[in-house]
């Protein structure tokens, strides 16, 4: 399924620089706000308008328009004019009026059944207006509207197809059809797959064959824009087609086929029907002479789709990520990348390979490309920094811009209105690029894969910025830290009770600078509730702090808070009168750490033991030892 809507208009092909509109359902809901998330269209679902009724072009023709909204300017001028003069209109106007009508939808009813196929296009739409409206028809009753729809086009297919109304009979067919009339559909239109995916009504078609279709009907259809992806990928109704194949559609095998063709017409002509790699890279290490004629050929290509302001494909975004990261640093392929793709950062940043395009271009820029793709990607950062893709954009900004002043007030006062409302705390995306200033590049906060891709950008930050890796980080640090503060103040009994939430408080706790007591003092009072001696996510928290660092798995050591945060003397008061009670808790490991935890002095733990050191404490700790619980057993070892 296609991913997103389409919001730009296209070019037209050709010497023509004159602007279209997509189509009516194209065109609908569009917004220029640079802030919101690009979205392209769903050829599959938007053609369908299933619970629409309302359409235009589903009136009855011979029906007269009564309604008063309907009137023409001019009548309604008429009508006007006749009330002002006590509405004294003969009636021999008012017939005359009507004859003229009459006369004229006569006249639009005899063309339209002299027009081929009429007959077949009137019976077809009755069957469709009933189909489509999936949520109101009986399952028996489509079947048998099915068949009888299919016994209407069979043999007629392509001659309806490029019909604005035909068109969406046959849509409805292959999507209620069955397998073996979709591959029936599907061999009438072989050979015109190419022609309809550039008509502006047969494109939706290609998308719902290749959708409901089987393999076989996708490699039908796939194999026959083989030769022909550079024009289509070009044309303003088919590049949607390419796209949805490419992405959606196309296995490893045909997307290399695919994308080959972006690196020249020799390419496209003779293909490696074995390969399923379309890298660029290995392809240059295969033909190294012609490395300087396959990065022309694919610039050239990627120029004419961004000046056709197509750069919402995804198709488009692999073109770009082949030619940057095969970009050579001696030469000025990169600059010409990024001064072609610096206006548009915004569409190119939420798709997968986009944000890898961003990313490298934000490594080779210079100082002032980096100031200007900045400013130009601003109105889109509350909607990368909560994306899948878009978070790694603003990893990398922080990772290699070395002006953190301007980082700092480009970036951080976008996201601040999430972090004072919490909701940035707990989520999934979100907390990475907002804990990334602290934490840096650890497994706890990011997959070891998102961690590689900002490892690829080193070897170019190492050529391009000037300022220390860690200083860098350490700046950032401080100018995000207050903000960060706050909200774990603010909201410390609602993050506390979940897991992200308290991965949140423990890493602002233990890595943020500045003043940390308000909210190490509000972490402590979520420990007074009744259900924290139970709650797991809570005391793992608590046992963290009390710690006050994070294990390294590789070297085996605690990466501890600096300086320390003391976190025991706001959690002690908070615990002690209930001591017993968490000793024999679900979350007994937390009384574990504070016996155990070198940031907690030695009188403090002195005090805890002569707590534990009566018999009745004594005992609980006995039976909770027999009851299995392991944390009871470890405290018991350590009161020996």
């Amino acid at each position: 399924m296609a991913l997103s809507k389409r919001k730009h208009d296209v070019k037209l092909t050709g010497n023509d620089s004159k602007k279209i509109k997509l189509s009516k359902s194209t065109a609908k809901g569009v917004s220029h706000d640079k802030s919101k998330k690009p979205k392209r269209k769903d050829l599959v679902e938007d053609s369908d308008d299933d619970d629409d009724g309302d359409d235009d072009e589903h009136h009855d023709d011979d029906e007269p328009n009564t309604t008063g909204a309907s009137k023409s300017p001019a009548t309604q001028s008429k009508a006007h004019s006749n009330a002002a003069n006590g509405g004294n209109s003969t009636p021999a106007n008012s017939n005359k009026s009507r004859e003229s009508h009459a006369a004229q939808r006569k006249v639009a009813t005899e063309r339209k059944q002299a027009k081929p196929n009429a007959d077949v296009i009137q019976r077809s739409k009755k069957i469709w207006e009933r189909l489509r409206r999936k949520s109101h028809v009986p399952l028996d009753e489509r079947k048998q509207l099915t068949d009888e729809l299919f016994g209407i086009v069979t043999g007629r297919v392509k001659e309806l197809v490029f019909k604005h109304d035909a068109s969406r009979v046959i849509q409805t067919a292959v999507k209620y059809g069955s397998a073996e009339r979709r591959q029936q559909i599907a061999r009438e239109l072989q050979g015109d797959y190419v022609q309809l995916a550039e008509s502006a009504y047969g494109k939706y078609l290609v998308v719902k064959l290749m959708h409901y279709g089987n393999a076989a009907t996708r490699e039908a259809i796939i194999s026959e824009f083989y030769g022909k992806v550079r024009r289509m990928a070009k044309h303003r109704e088919a590049c949607y087609v390419v796209d949805d194949a490419y992405r959606e559609y196309a296995t490893p095998k045909q997307r290399a086929a695919i994308i080959r063709e972006f690196y020249g017409v020799e390419y496209a002509l003779f293909k490696d029907d074995d390969s399923k790699d379309g890298s660029l890279k290995t392809l240059v290490l295969q033909n190294p002479e012609k490395r300087p004629l396959i990065m022309k050929s694919l610039f050239e290509m990627i120029n004419q789709m961004v000046e056709k302001n197509m750069t919402f494909l995804t198709i488009l975004h692999k073109a770009m990520l082949e030619y940057i990261s095969n970009a050579k640093p001696e030469t000025s392929e990169a600059t010409e990348l990024i001064e072609l793709v610096k206006e548009h950062l915004g569409n190119i940043a939420f798709s997968k390979d986009g944000a890898q395009v961003i990313m490298r271009c934000f490594a080779w820029g210079s100082a002032k490309d980096r100031k200007q793709m900045l400013k130009n990607l601003k109105p889109s950062i509350q909607d990368l920094y909560a994306d899948e893709h878009g978070c790694m954009v603003l990893a990398a900004v922080f990772d290699v811009v070395d002006d953190t002043v301007l980082v700092s007030k480009t970036v951080f006062p976008e996201i601040q209105a999430k972090l004072d409302d919490g909701s940035a705390a707990t989520h999934a995306v979100a907390r990475i690029p907002v804990l990334y200033p602290l934490a840096g590049r650890e497994t706890r906060l990011m997959h070891p894969q998102k961690i590689a891709l900002l490892e690829d950008m080193d070897e170019i930050r190492a050529r391009t910025s000037k300022k220390d890796a860690k200083m860098r980080q350490q700046e950032l640090r401080k100018a995000l830290s207050p903000a960060l503060l706050k909200a774990v103040a603010t909201h410390a009994s609602t993050l506390a009770t979940s897991p992200a939430g308290c991965q949140f408080i423990s890493e602002v706790l233990i890595s943020a600078d500045g003043d940390k007591s308000a909210a190490a003092e509000a972490i402590a009072a979520s420990a007074e509730a009744p259900e924290a001696k139970d709650n797991k996510d809570l005391g793992r928290l608590l046992k963290t702090l009390v710690q006050e660092g994070f294990f390294n798995q590789k070297t085996k050591t605690m990466h501890l808070s600096d300086p320390s945060i003391e976190f025991y003397k706001y959690l002690l008061p908070k615990i002690q009168e209930d001591l017993l009670a968490w000793v024999t808790s679900g979350n007994s490991w937390l009384i574990a750490a504070l016996l155990e935890s070198e940031r907690v002095p030695e009188d403090e733990k002195a005090k805890i033991r002569k707590l534990l050191a009566g018999k009745k404490a004594q005992a609980a700790v006995q039976k909770a030892r027999a009851d299995g619980n392991k944390g009871a057993e470890k405290i018991y070892d350590l009161l020996k």
